[in-house]
Parts: structure tokens; sequence; C-alpha cells
């Protein structure tokens, strides 16, 4: 369909015909722009998000960008559909007192790449082929404002490439001066790369904690700015746009419930085994998921409810890069780690978005309640280098170095200047992180 500028209402979208494109290529593209490019007419507003005449109107070519096939297809259209499943989840679980505003836009290319080609057209290079395309949601709650969010994510519309072509961009990026493409084969190689942007470390993971469950993905942290919470409290979204990057990928994957790869894997009704460096270790058969009354993350091995090392970075508590086949996780310690790029290993800020230091004071968002390496457990909580020890949750029976309060004594000063509790029946006590 093409859009006919003087009109104003829904019926200015006309079928293209023989006739009437020659009228309009002058301010759009037409379909022979499209015909054998090896392009996609990529929709903006997505159709699917649409329903009757408004559908109707998404196939108009003013609301189409060139994306390569496999990338619009697969990864694009994946991201739409999860997009689409988790905010109608959230619109139901809010019994839809909110409004999500979507804008979808495109990214110029460094190199002025457009279609269609000159060898395949005697009128080339109409319509401009961008490099990347990316999606912004703002969900703005009704009545409760802490559960307005808002996020964002952008996907690399990889481009076609003679096979040499792809040959030394393949040996440029990879620095692999001995690896070669067979020449008689055309392969493509492609990744999805989901920028996130929120208001609250607590957001993102309760976002990642809804695509687990509704899309079987997790996003796994490529980057993370040392907030703390007094910054993650404003509401000035562009302070935080870049405050978490993460990668996409499938949830489920062929690996222990510690993190450990498999090298056999079986999951049935009653169990989930995998054997690994000849040790046979339960694997997750569902999300691993934080259970706030455990102060754990959970998943099931078949009907069995086990401790499971969630999938959730590739960065070191001191922002180096994990590899890529070996992201942060426990792999049988108490601890979280990864090996790292430079060919050694380091520990990983735990995902425990909530951790507090005993002054009462957040952690670092880049820097959770953990050991890494010390005897007892620490957090950074400001840019300055100030440390104290802390518990790993907020909530009134975390206390200091992992340890819980008894059930009938909650975290408070207790008569005292500083915050205790007791953590046994035989009157052993320890300092706390909240007043409750």
């Amino acid at each position: 369909m093409i859009s006919k500028p003087e009109e104003q209402n829904l019926h200015a979208m006309v079928r293209e015909t023989q006739r009437n494109k020659n009228d309009y290529k002058g301010n759009q593209a037409i379909s022979n722009d499209y015909s054998e490019t090896g392009y996609d007419r990529g929709h903006l507003n997505p159709n699917s998000f649409q329903c009757g005449e408004g559908r109707i109107a998404t196939f108009t070519l003013t609301n189409a960008a060139p994306m390569d096939a496999c990338f619009n297809r697969n990864q694009w259209a994946k991201w739409e559909k999860t997009l689409r499943t988790f905010l109608r989840d959230k619109l139901s679980s809010d019994n839809g007192s909110a409004t999500a505003y979507i804008v979808t836009g495109t990214v110029p290319p460094d190199e002025n790449l457009r279609i269609p080609q000159s060898e395949i057209s005697e009128e080339p290079e109409r319509v401009t082929v961008p490099s990347h395309i990316w999606t912004a949601v703002c969900y703005k709650h009704h009545s409760e404002d802490r559960k307005s969010f808002s996020l964002g994510y952008m996907g690399e519309n990889i481009n076609l490439m003679s096979v040499s072509g792809m040959q030394n961009t393949y040996l440029a990026l990879r620095k692999a001066a001995d690896s070669n493409i067979i020449p008689e084969k055309k392969f493509k190689v492609s990744e999805m790369t989901i920028k996130l942007a929120f208001d609250s470390m607590s957001t993102y993971y309760n976002v990642v904690k809804d695509m687990k469950v509704s899309a079987g993905s997790a996003c796994l942290i490529t980057l993370v700015k040392p907030l703390v919470r007094s910054d993650l409290r404003k509401r000035d979204i562009s302070g935080v746009s870049d405050a978490v990057e993460c990668l996409l990928v499938p949830e489920k994957q062929k690996t222990a419930a510690d993190g450990s790869p498999c090298l056999k894997f079986s999951d049935s009704t009653y169990s989930c085994e995998c054997e690994t460096n000849g040790e046979i270790k339960s694997c997750c058969s569902t999300p691993c998921l934080y259970q706030d009354n455990l102060n754990s993350y959970r998943c099931y091995s078949g009907q069995t409810q086990i401790k499971c090392s969630a999938r959730y970075s590739l960065v070191t508590f001191k922002g180096e890069k994990c590899l890529d086949d070996h992201p942060c996780a426990t792999y049988g310690n108490d601890y979280y780690w990864c090996n790292t790029i430079s060919g050694s290993w380091d520990f990983c800020s735990p995902p425990l978005w909530r951790s507090i230091a005993k002054n009462g004071k957040y952690c670092r968002s880049d820097h959770a309640c953990a050991k890494y390496g010390s005897g007892k457990m620490w957090c950074f909580t400001d840019d300055e280098g100030n440390y104290e020890d802390c518990c790993t949750s907020d909530d009134c029976h975390s206390a200091v170095n992992g340890q819980t309060c008894r059930s009938d004594h909650k975290c408070g000063y207790h008569g005292s200047d500083y915050l205790w509790c007791y953590t046994d029946y035989e009157d052993n006590w320890d300092y706390c992180c909240r007043s409750c």
C-alpha cells in the first residue's frame, strides 16, 4: 500500500497499481524498490500490535524500512512477540490501569547503503537501509507511579554482502588471519544485542523475570553503570539511559543448575540430570527465579525444587568481560564468578538488587552484597570507595554475612544506636540493615 499525502484519514491508504505508483514514487518507496533486493519491507509500527483498520494502515510503505530478511523474520519478530506478550501480561496484572507508549525508529548507516542495487534496477539507490532498528517503551501506571517503567531495545540490521566482503569483515572483527570461510557457500552470522534502560535495577530484574516466564528468554548483562539507589530513584530516565545493556539469549540451556556445562543432558517429568566432568548434577526444568521468602534463586528439577544459579551477566564486579560461553554463575561454589577474556577469572556481583549495607544505604547497582574473596560480606555504597558490611536483602529478617534474624525478632534498634537482631534462640545476635 502507498500513502496519499493530501488526505488526512485512513482511506488515504490506497493499493499500489502500475498506474498510480509513478505518481507517488517521488515522495516515498514503492514495491519495486524492495523487489529482489534480499531485504524485507520491515514494519516499524508492528501489524501484530494493531487490529481492524489500524492493522491495515501498518502495511503502507511509509511504515516500512528495509530489514535483512533473516533479522526481520527471526530476531526482530521474536522481540516484537516477546514485547507484545510481556506488555499484555503486565496490563492484565494491572487490571488495565496503565498505558503503554511505544516508539520505533531507525538509525542511518555510517556508509550510504541504499536499495535497490544498481545491478538489478534502472532506478537504483532510492531507499536508505538503516544500520539498526530500535524500539522504546514507556509504561505509565494510572495511579501507582512505582509500577511505571521504561525500556528500550536495539537490533543490528545486518546487511547483505558478498562472500569475499563477509570474509574480510569476519577477519577484521575476529583478527583471525588464519581463518577461512568456504567460498562456495554463503554464510550469515547474526546476533541481537538488546539495550535496556530502567529507572531502578529492581525494575530490570522484574522485567527479566517476566521475560523468563512468558517468553523463555534471559538477558545477560554486558554493561552496568555504577549507580546508587538515590540515582535510581530519579524519574528522569534520560539520566540512566545506559544503566543496563544486555544480550538476549534463551533461558533454557544445556547446563546444570549451578551453570556448569553438560556433556550429557536429560530432562523428564520426574527429573533433570546433567553429566559434567564425570559428575551427575541436577539441572533446571523451569526458569531459575528469585524466591523472596527464601532469599535465594530456585527452579524445579522435574518435580523437585532446588537451588539454582541465575543466568544474568557477562561482566565481573570490576567490569571485565566474561567469556561468552562462561557467564557469571556459581559453578558449584557459594559465590558467583566467571572466566574472563583476559585468560583469568574474577568474582561477579551477584543478582541481589535489594542488597543493603548495615548503615541503611543500598549497595551500588554493580556491586551487590557478597564476600568478593574476603571473610565477610560487604559492598560499595557510592562511587567514592565507601563500603560497609551488608545484608543480601532489605527485608526485616536479613542480617549481615548472610545470616537470618530470628522469626520473632525483626531487625531494629531495640534500645541501641545500631541495627541488630537475635539470630538464634541462644541469644546470639548480629548486625542487620533495616529498621522494621
